[in-house]
């Protein structure tokens, strides 16, 4: 069955949700960000999507560290990214309550970054968040294009030997404007880990478009839902 993680987008402290990845193109809302989490638990999610926006595009992660520590005592599962820029950083979101920590730019940008991480850590505490547009590899906060094809990349992440690969389609985040599955098959037969979809979702029909698609994809393990749960598109 297809895991459901909710996301928590955080920038300036703040919830919101961006529009194709602009950061001048958010839409805020106010809600306490642990009593968010607690609620997820309650209502049966296991795992939660937590991103700090600002240190995907600046760096840095120091600032959301308490706000992690507060939602990892609710008890639920936190994947955690943003920010990421060194081996040291990954230890402090594990050390912070995280229970697996999201690489991005930096699997792109630095060669043997991501093997080091697996080396360290684990291949269960480890993702790679490859965040997509048209094909090509977008990095630091979805504002730079990495120079690297969607397919070329999922074939370093093999020979490293990845476990975990978060893929979003930023064309589609934040807009509501349905799931690609055309991109998620092809990436769940390139990649030989297990895969979790994010962007687009809209409504229980595109869960049950990507649950009918992970019959036949064994490793589409999950899928990431934001701006459709905070809209009341879906019901938690």
């Amino acid at each position: 069955m297809l895991t459901i993680l909710p996301a928590i987008d955080i920038l300036d402290g703040k919830v919101v949700r961006l529009q194709q990845g602009d950061y001048n193109r958010f839409k805020e809302y106010p809600v306490d960000v642990a009593t968010l989490a607690e609620d997820f638990k309650r209502k049966g999610y296991h795992w939660l999507h937590l991103i700090n926006l600002s240190g995907a595009k600046d760096g840095g992660i120091e600032t959301i560290l308490p706000l992690l520590e507060r939602v990892a005592l609710t008890g639920i599962n936190v994947e955690v990214g943003g920010g990421v820029r060194t081996i040291e950083d990954i230890d402090k979101y594990l050390s912070s309550g995280a229970a697996r920590v999201i690489i991005g730019t930096k699997a792109f940008t630095e060669e043997g970054f991501v093997k080091r991480a697996l080396e360290r850590f684990g291949i269960e505490r480890i993702v790679v968040g490859m965040d997509v547009l048209n094909g090509s590899v977008r990095v630091r906060g979805w504002q730079e294009d990495a120079g690297l094809a969607m397919v070329e990349a999922i074939e370093a992440l093999n020979r490293d030997g990845l476990k975990w690969l978060l893929c979003t389609d930023i064309s589609r985040d934040g807009m509501l404007s349905g799931v690609n599955l055309d991109l998620y098959r092809e990436i769940c037969n390139a990649f030989d880990g297990l895969v979790i979809a994010s962007g687009g979702v809209s409504s229980r029909k595109d869960i049950e478009a990507l649950e009918d698609l992970s019959v036949s994809l064994v490793n589409l393990w999950g899928v990431v839902v934001g701006k459709a749960l905070y809209e009341g598109r879906l019901s938690l």
